[in-house]
């Protein structure tokens, strides 16, 4: 039996010696990572002012509407006025990133206090309201997916010319801010 034993013994201890690797040597080196994160551009280009037009008032209440919500677009008008001329703004916008680009639309008057969304004639206190900016604009958010290349923001709104309404040349500003 000891015999057996012994046998055993040595099978187990050269099984060991079989199925456990050798290590002669050891070393490690360490490598750096880095990342670098880089902020995208974002680029908006005024390309054409807004303008309603030359508008000859007609009896009543009369309204302009510039509607760009798909597209390039002129006046249409609701009364008996008549429009000469007018067209969309058309704003170019460029970025590094493909984005869902936020749109918001804001309109101010030259003078000083002037309320929002109001044109003025920066003389006298006579002014003209414009409502639906965004509603008849480019929609929010805007899908940029080719990086580089410019896109079109189409600029619209509408005008209520009151009867009796001052014949003046009325002006504002509308800021479109794009961000993503």
């Amino acid at each position: 039996m000891k015999l057996i034993c012994t046998r055993i013994t040595v099978l187990v201890l050269f099984s060991l010696l079989i199925s456990t690797p050798r290590v002669f040597a050891a070393d490690n080196a360490a490598i750096t990572a880095t990342a670098i994160i880089q902020a995208g551009t974002l680029t908006v280009t005024n390309q054409t002012n807004l303008s309603f037009g030359t508008i000859t008032l007609g009896a009543g209440v009369n309204t302009v509407t510039i509607n760009a919500s798909a597209g390039a677009a002129g006046p249409v008008v609701t009364g008996t006025a008549t429009v000469l001329g007018g067209a969309s703004g058309l704003l170019e916008v460029s970025t590094t990133v493909n984005a869902d680009v936020t749109l918001t639309y804001a309109v101010a008057g030259t003078e000083a206090g002037t309320p929002p969304d109001i044109l003025d004639n920066g003389v006298d206190a006579n002014t003209l309201a414009v409502t639906g900016v965004a509603a008849n604009s480019t929609a929010s958010p805007y899908t940029i997916t080719a990086v580089g290349s410019p896109f079109d923001i189409n600029v619209g709104g509408i005008i209520t010319i009151p009867n009796g309404q001052a014949a003046q040349t009325y002006t504002g500003t509308i800021t479109v801010t794009a961000s993503y």
